[in-house]
């Protein structure tokens, strides 16, 4: 409930007041953006918000709303079946307006609820998280998890509008904050200055953190343009999240064998935006070792992650199941992956069938870390 502190009065706030919505100079409210959309027809409107952040709404909604239970475990197709039931029973059609009021999973879940309700409604996305805001508000990516994997399940369908609000930061906890921070370092000009300015950005999340997500948003958005499916460029995107998303599969894994309740309290939650930085460092030293690129951003990254999001709590054993389940997501390990290196003509030493570079068995490294640690920092 704490990481929810606060969220009522803003959401009073942001009802009765005033909301920037994307690729908008003016401001509107929500009732105001939904009105817009209807086009001098009156249009049925639906909330979906999790329970987390329904037990501190403390406003009766002109809408009608469904809670759903909030969990990155409830993002499946049977919490989204709940939704189209509820759809189904509200009578609700195709002129309908879903709204999704949460983070993450209310994003990408409520999204695809909406693609594929009666083939396809309006929906407006009101991301609560820094990591909802950048990532998952924006760009059109709906979908479930499904069989274990990440968003398995989904469609591309982008929302009629996204609404920012920054005031949301200032009531998440210090690891949801920095979760969602790693999103500010995917925007191509906002990376320098993402790591120049995080320390900074902890004490005081006023920092430029508004600035910085308009323009990682409107880097995505110039991305997405060129290539709204993913076929090629967009592809850009998912820096970090090809062994981002495996080591997050592997620590969740390991969360659910442990069966006392002290040892799952003093288990670290596996976080998104934790795993996807050290899916970063992963793939940034593959960058530099296999494609001549610049150490420096690597470096930074290093010391980024050892300051702020230590090292997962994993070891070598797990690198072939790593590796597995980056093929199984089908990103972007190829059949090159299980080839011999051309220069060298030889495999990964004790890790055959995997790519050379054991990229796992990196990011748990102390010798690895040392090497590419600045010294500034340590």
């Amino acid at each position: 409930m704490q990481i929810y502190l606060g969220f009522a009065a803003i959401f009073l706030h942001m009802l009765e007041e005033s909301c920037t919505f994307a690729g908008k100079s003016q401001e509107m409210s929500i009732k105001e953006r939904i009105e817009a959309l209807q086009g001098g027809k009156e249009r049925e409107v639906f909330v979906l918000m999790d329970s987390k952040v329904a037990a501190l709404w403390k406003m009766d909604l002109p809408y009608p709303t469904l809670r759903i239970e909030a969990g990155e475990e409830n993002k499946s197709i049977a919490t989204v079946m709940q939704v189209w039931e509820w759809l189904t029973e509200q009578g609700a059609t195709r002129e309908a307006v879903l709204v999704n009021i949460g983070g993450g999973v209310v994003c990408d879940l409520g999204g695809f609820a909406a693609a594929t309700y009666l083939r396809g409604i309006d929906y407006i996305n009101v991301p609560t998280t820094l990591l909802a805001m950048v990532d998952a508000a924006t760009g059109g990516k709906t979908g479930v998890n499904f069989k274990m994997l990440k968003n398995r399940v989904g469609a591309f369908h982008m929302p009629k509008a996204v609404i920012i609000k920054p005031q949301f930061i200032e009531t998440l906890p210090p690891e949801e904050f920095l979760s969602g921070y790693t999103a500010l370092l995917t925007g191509e000009k906002a990376y320098a200055e993402a790591i120049a300015i995080l320390e900074s950005a902890v004490c005081d999340r006023n920092v430029k953190i508004g600035e910085m997500i308009e323009a990682c948003r409107a880097y995505k958005e110039h991305i997405v343009s060129q290539d709204p499916e993913e076929k090629g460029l967009r592809k850009v995107l998912n820096f970090g999240h090809t062994v981002g998303h495996a080591i997050e599969e592997i620590v969740k894994s390991q969360e659910s064998r442990v069966k006392s309740q002290e040892s799952r309290a003093k288990s670290r939650e596996a976080l998104h935006g934790y795993c996807v930085v050290w899916g970063m460092v992963a793939e940034l030293y593959l960058s530099v070792v296999l494609l001549g690129c610049p150490k420096e951003p690597l470096q930074q990254l290093v010391s980024v992650m050892l300051a702020y999001y230590g090292r997962p709590q994993c070891n070598c054993k797990e690198q072939s199941e790593l590796i597995a389940l980056m093929r199984k997501h089908q990103f972007h390990v190829t059949q090159k992956s299980r080839r011999p290196d051309n220069q060298s003509g030889r495999r990964a030493k004790g890790n055959r069938g995997s790519p050379r570079l054991p990229v796992f068995a990196l990011i748990i490294s102390r010798g690895f870390l040392e090497r590419y640690r600045l010294r500034r920092h340590g």
